[in-house]
């Protein structure tokens, strides 16, 4: 399958994502799928991280993005839970070749692996692994749709496990600098920005 037939696999005629609910508008289906991931969103923080089929996000695989992808777009596209199998560029950003999202998940891998020897309650290492690992995913942007959305609900499910928190609300400067981390796609970037906003559980 060339690339293009493969992008035309996602699309409906009038070039608006194909979808489960069968929504041709691009602005209604943009509507219904904000609500929805925002609502499993809430979930999933209220449950701590806990996926109604019992599935914990731990931080040990990167097999967390494909269950929390899967829930977040249960319902909505038929590659909820499924890695891209097309090239993407957002402006001028080329991220990973869809043919090495194989051998980056084995990367990731190696970082969690790093992630899971930091100490609980040590913002420090916490804040350089997940600068690390939240900017090299960004980077491998492995869906169709959903990786800005799936990456933050991770970054928090990460914290979480090590004992802190952090609040991306947009319009607030920590939501600013951590969208501005994720569009420079800088590590240092994303570490600075947990260095300052991470904050103990309470």
């Amino acid at each position: 399958m060339t690339n293009n037939s493969a992008w035309n696999a996602y699309l409906q005629p009038n070039g608006v994502l194909k979808n489960l609910l069968e929504i041709e508008d691009v602005d209604k289906l943009a509507k219904v799928e904000y609500r929805t991931t925002m609502a499993r969103q809430d979930y999933l923080e209220q449950q701590h991280f806990s996926l109604p089929n019992g599935y914990q996000i731990r931080g040990e695989s990167i097999d967390d993005v494909l269950q929390i992808h899967g829930f977040l777009f249960d319902g909505l596209y038929s590659w909820a839970g499924k890695y891209r199998n097309v090239d993407m560029m957002k402006g001028q950003t080329s991220f990973l070749e869809a043919q090495f999202i194989g051998v980056a998940q084995g990367e990731l891998n190696r970082e969690l692996a790093e992630l899971a020897t930091v100490r609980r309650g040590d913002k420090a290492r916490l804040a350089h692994w997940l600068g690390q690992v939240i900017s090299d995913f960004n980077y491998m942007h492995p869906f169709r749709e959903g990786n800005g959305r799936t990456q933050r609900v991770w970054a928090l499910a990460l914290a979480y496990e090590k004992g802190f928190k952090f609040n991306l609300v947009p319009d607030q400067a920590m939501y600013d600098a951590y969208l501005q981390a994720s569009i420079e796609d800088d590590a240092g970037m994303m570490q600075h920005v947990f260095e300052v906003y991470l904050e103990p559980l309470d």
